[in-house]
């Protein structure tokens, strides 16, 4: 105390006295009493300087959050009161905010009492800084205050402020835009009708304030006036009013009611989300999920108009408020259509694809990012075709053009969860078929690494069945690949793909990891890759492969979420062939042949592979749902792949230190019933991807014990 009293630097005196302040609430009581109290009070006298009679303030405001309210009220509500009514408004400002502390020490009773009286004094001084932090302070005390004081006092002291201030045009202005929200829901229950309408009249016309100031030209707010930081030194005032509504919207639509927002509100709202400041839409961005969540999905659609001009706009800084909770604005209007999947949301694909679109060119990638994991949700909101149709090939792109792999990696993260829900076995097997050759055959390293880092989201996203039937042994062919950090990055997901497997279902796959695993502890050359593969053989000897049995059950937490995704797998393909069963009948029932869905080469249903599985109805299509494949089509189909994989690695011209494969052979030519986007396609008689519809849940009635591999 001593040191904070006697320096004479400015700077050095407060950082003693956020020292003291701190300490202040550790110390006990009689210390307090014998040391704090008299300093406080002999510093508090009209003779010391402004500093002096500064840190008083603070200190008294401290002190009274250790004491009850009777000594408060002897020893301290004194010297405040005088504080109050000092000539230095900074002094009367100071003191005014630690009223706060004060009135919460004091209690209810006291509070009406003795800091009421003086917050209203207070809101009537002529110095502005002193105006804002009054009506500051009486936010922070309305729940102190009874039914009666608000009804009869607060109510209309409020009204009266905010319309004097509007008519000044004075920089308390923007702070009572900031607190206006709170205000109006914590007295909600107690105004009366007609204060009610007044109060959504006032905010109606803040949230279109225009207007000027006195001297001719629009008033300045600064950080310091505002009593909230703000980006530049000085702001016109009115944009930051209305910056102010727009933050205070959904508190003010809850004050409305969802029911009225369209005769209310609506015209502001629409005003806000088009206002010509950034900074305006962004605000208003930032909380349209709260929004969208206060109205509900039954009149959700009310914002439709303003959620596509928002998704359009060319702002940076309004994208990064809107994008974040996206998806959950746009499951609210799936579920006012019901999720419609036949229709889903027609008016959102194109502003999603400009979203997109607009997101890609700006440098700062996260916000390209933070769209492609909102596009996650898409399933809930559109139909398989128009996701297949519109989106499907932007992620396709995204992943073999951009460079930064946060973008890439959320869209292969979306990719899968679209993959998961696509209600079309046709579309789901071209898209896996895809990323196997785009990624997993690729001729460049940098694919062949993310097909790694693919797989370990389709371990996350899909059940452990679909993905040993679909794309396990694919994995292992990068066991061979000639770039050695392709290698040294698979012996880190070895562990992985161990934990996946069941005995004795999985056996002849246990013997294809071994396999792997020999060859390259036995093969490899580089130092790095070595030592990868022997940290991941100590992992892997410390891994446990269940046992499937009959008569025993398995409780593991891990087994009921993998037992839960094939569930829901098997329960997506029954969805997709009572569909395809219905409009069958539907065609029969009108007396027209079904028209063959034409696919994106122009060739019919009936000539993919899935034509076969898609004739039969009732009972024959739930058999067919849960019979595999044929495992001669599945070996044949990796086979191919597994040679092209190898001679992509070979073909890029580069040797690793391991020898393996060779650098001089070249890529053979793409069977035709492997080409994707061009005249071919697969046909029924020719290998192909595992049929993705085989995968089903039989293993999820299926047990485990643990069992030392």
């Amino acid at each position: 105390m001593k040191c904070f009293f006697a320096t004479l630097c400015l700077g050095v005196s407060k950082k003693w006295l956020r020292t003291l302040l701190v300490a202040i609430g550790y110390f006990p009581k009689d210390i307090l009493k014998r040391e704090m109290l008299g300093l406080a009070l002999t510093k508090g006298q009209l003779s010391q300087s402004v500093s002096s009679r500064l840190a008083s303030c603070e200190i008294l405001g401290k002190m009274s959050t250790k004491f009850d309210s009777f000594w408060i009220k002897k020893e301290i509500f004194g010297l405040a009161t005088s504080l109050c009514q000092d000539v230095d408004y900074d002094v009367r400002s100071c003191m005014c905010r630690q009223l706060k502390s004060i009135a919460h020490g004091l209690g209810r009773e006291l509070t009406a009492s003795l800091v009421f009286p003086e917050i209203i004094e207070l809101m009537k001084d002529e110095e502005c800084s002193v105006r804002i932090s009054s009506i500051e302070t009486l936010a922070e005390i309305l729940d102190l205050l009874d039914e009666n004081i608000m009804t009869s006092k607060v109510i209309p002291l409020v009204h009266q402020f905010i319309s004097s201030s509007m008519a000044t045009k004075d920089q308390a202005l923007p702070v009572v835009c900031q607190l206006y929200g709170k205000f109006c829901h914590v007295t909600k229950k107690l105004m009366s009708d007609e204060q009610k309408d007044s109060f959504i009249d006032i905010y109606r016309k803040l949230c279109g304030w225009h207007g000027s100031s006195a001297t001719g030209g629009p008033p300045k707010v600064t950080s310091k006036s505002s009593g909230q930081p703000t980006s530049g030194s000085s702001i016109d005032v009115n944009a930051e009013c209305r910056r102010r509504c727009a933050y205070n919207f959904p508190a003010m639509l809850l004050f409305v009611e969802s029911q009225n927002f369209v005769k209310e509100l609506s015209a502001s709202f629409h005003s806000l989300c088009t206002d010509k400041h950034a900074q305006i839409r962004r605000t208003i961005a930032l909380g349209f999920h709260e929004v969208a969540k206060a109205l509900g999905h039954s009149l959700v659609i009310s914002v439709k108009r303003e959620l596509i001009l928002l998704m359009k706009d060319p702002s940076l800084e309004v994208l990064q408020g809107l994008v974040p909770h996206l998806g959950d604005s746009l499951k609210l209007f799936a579920q006012h259509l019901g999720l419609n999947k036949t229709q889903g949301l027609p008016d959102f694909v194109s502003p999603l694809v400009a979203l997109d679109a607009t997101a890609m060119k700006f440098p700062a990638w996260r916000l390209h990012e933070a769209v492609l994991k909102q596009f996650s949700c898409l399933p809930d909101c559109l139909t398989s075709d128009q996701i297949y149709f519109k989106f499907i090939p932007r992620l396709f792109k995204i992943i073999s053009t951009r460079f930064v792999l946060p973008v890439k990696l959320a869209a292969c993260k979306t990719l899968c969860v679209i993959i998961r829900h696509n209600r079309k076995l046709e579309q789901r097997q071209e898209m896996c078929h895809r990323l196997v050759e785009e990624l997993g055959a690729s001729k460049s390293y940098r694919n062949r690494l993310l097909f790694i880092d693919l797989c370990i989201i389709l371990m996350e996203v899909f059940s452990k069945h679909f993905f040993k039937e679909v794309f396990f042994e694919y994995i292992l062919v990068l066991a061979k690949d000639p770039v050695a950090n392709v290698r040294l990055k698979l012996c880190h997901v070895l562990p992985k793909l161990k934990r996946l497997l069941k005995l004795p279902t999985d056996r002849l796959l246990l013997q294809q990891l071994e396999t792997v695993i020999r060859h390259l502890l036995a093969s490899e050359k580089d130092k790095d890759v070595a030592m990868g593969i022997r940290e991941a053989i100590v992992e892997l000897d410390g891994i446990e492969i269940p046992m499937e049995t009959i008569n025993r059950k398995s409780f593991f937490e891990e087994d009921v979420i993998d037992t839960k995704k094939e569930e829901e797998e098997r329960l997506l393909i029954i969805k997709e062939e009572e569909e395809n069963a219905r409009e069958a009948a539907e065609a029969m029932k009108s007396g027209k042949q079904e028209i063959p869905k034409k696919r994106k080469s122009g060739k019919s249903v009936k000539d993919s592979p899935r034509s076969g599985s898609q004739s039969s109805t009732g009972g024959t299509s739930k058999k067919s749902s849960t019979s595999k494949t044929p495992p001669v089509a599945h070996k044949t189909s990796v086979g191919v792949t597994k040679a092209k994989m190898a001679a992509a690695g070979a073909s890029t011209g580069k040797r690793s230190p391991s020898g393996g494969l060779n650098s001089k052979a070249t890529s053979p030519s793409i069977p035709s019933h492997l080409k994707i986007g061009g005249a071919t396609r697969p046909s029924s008689s020719s290998p192909r991807l595992p049929n993705i519809k085989s995968v089903d849940a039989s293993s999820s009635r299926k047990t485990t014990i643990k069992h030392n591999s």
